[in-house]
């Protein structure tokens, strides 16, 4: 092993297409830019038609990116062709996601948004990678009308907790929250946001 790059050779994905540029998603990069000074290789995943403020903060940090077809945010349909759209881009996804993996073979999978995540359901489905969810966001407990709390903690527990080996939370607050959905307590991990600033 190199002292200097004990991360050669371990590959991780992050999967980041367009989001804004807050506290937690700087801090991404900047800890990804310390991982890839460590060895590793990174590649981030961005949207090849909304995300240019994604791509310019990589470029700055010296970080490579494939772009690919996200879509906006995740919502349930409403309507027979919300549904046909929505079946649409999983398919797109899955299809540039699918590529992405075969060229790049990555060790890791770094999720940065429950929307994502689920969008990737079908294509982590058809792979072996452990995959880390860093929470920007914890659910919302007191989510109103109570069918949406219900259909919030099930997408949690029963399609992003099946492919996440830990849920990663920034404060106590979001490891309760996470934890009072019904994930096991086994797989969250709280780890403060505090970036080491660069020289």
């Amino acid at each position: 092993m190199n002292a200097t790059q004990p991360l050669a050779g371990f590959k991780i994905l992050v999967v980041m297409p367009s989001i804004p540029l807050y506290g937690l998603e700087l801090a991404n990069i900047e800890i990804m830019r310390l991982l890839q000074d460590k060895g590793a290789d990174i590649l981030f995943a961005v949207n090849r038609d909304h995300g240019q403020r994604v791509i310019k903060a990589l470029d700055r940090a010296g970080l490579v990116y494939a772009k690919v077809g996200f879509a906006a945010p995740w919502s349930l349909p409403r309507s027979w062709q919300a549904w046909r759209t929505l079946r649409k881009n999983l398919q797109e996804i899955s299809h540039d996601m699918q590529v992405v993996v075969r060229k790049f073979g990555p060790d890791c999978i770094f999720m940065t948004g429950l929307s994502y995540l689920l969008y990737s359901i079908p294509w982590l489905m058809r792979i072996r990678c452990r995959v880390i969810f860093n929470v920007p966001n914890p659910p919302d407990l007191a989510a109103r009308p109570r069918r949406k709390r219900w259909l919030q903690n099930l997408l949690w527990r029963r399609a992003a907790a099946p492919f996440t080996r830990v849920f990663v939370a920034n404060s106590d607050f979001t490891r309760n929250a996470i934890a009072a959905v019904g994930i096991r307590a086994g797989k969250i991990q709280r780890i403060y946001l505090s970036v080491p600033q660069r020289n």
